[in-house]
């Protein structure tokens, strides 16, 4: 069995809350997506092939939400289970608790407790990189660090960090996040002027954005 996070906008919950929909390869020049010799699409993430029945994942929602919303099982996949998710591979789902609104897991409690964001020393990661690890649509994790989300969740008891110390570590994370995709020397004015030349929104950058969007709302 095995344990991810899945990046997935709380939008796309609304569309389809029994599934979950993972980026295909596309064409750089027209924005299609590209099919093998057999005329399935091919997984933009290598890791969408090691998705097996029964595996568990927390889906996570971005910006403006920056959250889990709840702990899910693989039930089927992938096809094409949705006509309006017609350029993405589907999975059928099914939550493993029921979903409740306060138990949603915030960004931060995440970053402050899974082994995910620490580094070989134990010690959180810096802003910068912990940002990173949420880039992109499906993360693989271990059962541990599962289990710990799953704990959060269900609000078992837990010593969570509370030192006024790291409040200020976790609030440079949180205003990072939305950074990770102008470190490749574009600017955020950048990357909006040249999705308005190409037209169009990849998901990742969207996700970006939002996420950008939603952080500057939780700081005012």
């Amino acid at each position: 069995m095995n344990y991810w996070i899945i990046v997935h906008r709380f939008q796309s919950y609304i569309e389809h809350n029994n599934l979950i929909g993972l980026p295909v390869k596309k064409d750089r020049s027209t924005g299609d997506p590209i099919k093998d010799s057999s005329g399935s699409f091919i997984p933009r993430y290598s890791a969408t092939n090691d998705i097996q029945m029964g595996d568990l994942f927390a889906y996570y929602c971005p910006a403006p939400k920056m959250y889990v919303l709840g702990l899910f099982k693989i039930r089927e996949g992938p096809g094409i289970y949705a006509e309006d998710w017609n350029e993405s591979l589907h999975f059928k789902i099914e939550p493993i608790i029921p979903i409740e609104e306060e138990k949603y897991v915030p960004y931060s409690d995440l970053v402050e407790n899974l082994n995910y964001f620490k580094d070989s020393d134990g010690n959180v990661l810096n802003p910068r990189s912990a940002s990173l690890k949420l880039k992109g649509t499906i993360k693989d994790i271990d059962e541990t660090d599962f289990k710990l989300i799953k704990d959060l969740y269900l609000s078992t008891e837990l010593e969570l960090p509370v030192a006024e110390s790291s409040s200020l570590h976790i609030n440079m994370i949180k205003t990072t996040h939305f950074q990770s995709g102008t470190f490749h020397c574009f600017s955020f004015v950048g990357v909006q002027e040249r999705n308005r030349v190409n037209g169009a929104l990849s998901e990742d950058e969207e996700t970006e954005i939002n996420h950008m969007e939603g952080l500057l709302l939780d700081l005012r």
